[in-house]
């Protein structure tokens, strides 16, 4: 079990009360109890962490509600942390331990693996600095970032974290269950593929949207308006994967219901939508091309069409 080290300490001035509990401390707790009585925002958190840290053990802190709770890790962060010190309270009862990435806190023994996944390492360091405004100097060191340099946390920096502390450095943290947990609540929301953290985009999510036929509705809009405000000077080009020949009309009154994107679906779409759209398609590698000119050519050069 972690125990605080002498960089840990509480960083402010005590009030008189404070100092006379604590400078007879250990007679207070001579029967194993101490119990302070004392004003909202008088410092009894502060009070309680630092005997704590004089004790030098674990303790299981209870509290009424969410705020409270993490009212006393903001404290113990904020008032007793040296800047760069990256150490948590654990919230949970599963794992109740001090938290701490060891290449943060020492990464001078750590610098093989630092270097050799400096990516993931500066994920961290944006991280810490983004949502705490502490600056972790050693590792800035080992990574030649000063803070002015330090760029914004995104969605890229947050994949490359999360798939460091979940999967390449997993067993660098010192917090298994709240793995598991952030892994759960990835994997419910598609998060998660093949041992990576995708926050930006997925297969899953770029094949439902290359084929989500909603987006037709989107095409037929961008035609319709564009071709009122151009008329005759309209070039358009629209590409599309895939011909999807078994949905090609088999007759002129075939009208079908368009059920897929494609060529066939996008065609038909804006063949039945605007019928003064002069319309052409290019087969070759699926690429379909809607201008009045190419019409014309591809009929000159008796490319296949469908019109």
């Amino acid at each position: 079990m972690a125990v605080f080290g002498k960089e840990i300490h509480f960083r402010k001035q005590w009030r008189s009360y404070q100092r006379r509990v604590l400078s007879d401390l250990t007679k207070h707790l001579e029967d194993g109890h101490l119990h302070i009585v004392a004003a909202p925002g008088s410092g009894k958190t502060v009070l309680g962490l630092e005997v704590v840290r004089v004790l030098g053990k674990p303790a299981v802190i209870f509290s009424p509600t969410l705020t409270i709770r993490d009212q006393w890790a903001e404290r113990f962060r904020m008032l007793f942390c040296p800047e760069g010190y990256d150490a948590m309270i654990s919230t949970h009862m599963d794992e109740p331990a001090l938290l701490a990435h060891r290449c943060v806190r020492q990464p001078q023994e750590y610098l093989e693996e630092i270097l050799n996944d400096p990516a993931f390492f500066s994920s961290i360091v944006i991280f810490l600095w983004q949502t705490r405004r502490r600056a972790c100097k050693k590792l800035m060191r080992v990574l030649g970032v000063s803070k002015k340099r330090i760029p914004n946390l995104d969605y890229k920096w947050m994949e490359l974290l999360l798939t460091g502390c979940l999967y390449t450095h997993e067993k660098t943290f010192e917090g298994p269950c709240l793995q598991r947990r952030i892994v759960d609540q990835l994997k419910r929301c598609g998060a998660i593929e093949k041992r990576s953290v995708q926050l930006r985009s997925n297969a899953a999510l770029q094949k439902l949207l290359t084929s989500s036929i909603s987006k037709l509705d989107s095409i037929r809009e961008i035609v319709s308006l564009e071709s009122a405000s151009l008329k005759d000077s309209l070039r358009m080009v629209i590409l599309t994967d895939y011909i999807r020949r078994a949905d090609l009309p088999k007759s002129a009154g075939d009208n079908e219901p368009v059920r897929r994107m494609g060529v066939a679906g996008i065609f038909e779409t804006l063949r039945r939508s605007l019928p003064a759209l002069k319309l052409g398609v290019l087969g070759r590698l699926a690429e379909l091309i809607f201008t009045p000119y190419l019409l014309r050519w591809a009929s000159a050069k008796k490319v296949p069409s469908i019109c």
